[in-house]
């Protein structure tokens, strides 16, 4: 314990430089990083309340499907298809 604690403590010099663009491109990395993170957390935690939810209510409920699109016989579906020109 002692060992590594003094291993720990030991100082020596590093001989380098670090300019204020190394600083600022840590502080990128790191926000970059947690941005990635909280991606990851939203998708996986709304892909999961909707597993869950389909569990405990026993609907299937799919959030990529609009009301619109379950439902064909809809007239705005149709009143769009109107209007574009290709």
């Amino acid at each position: 314990m002692f060992f590594v604690v003094g291993l720990i403590s030991y100082t020596s010099p590093a001989y380098a430089y670090l300019d204020p663009g190394t600083g600022s491109m840590i502080i990128q990395g790191l926000v970059a990083g947690l941005a990635a993170i909280m991606f990851v957390c939203v998708a996986f935690f709304k892909n999961t309340w909707y597993v869950l939810k389909d569990f405990f209510t026993g609907k299937k409920s799919n959030p990529v499907i609009s009301e619109s699109e379950k439902n064909p016989t809809d007239n705005s579906i149709q009143e769009t298809d109107k209007n574009i020109n290709i």
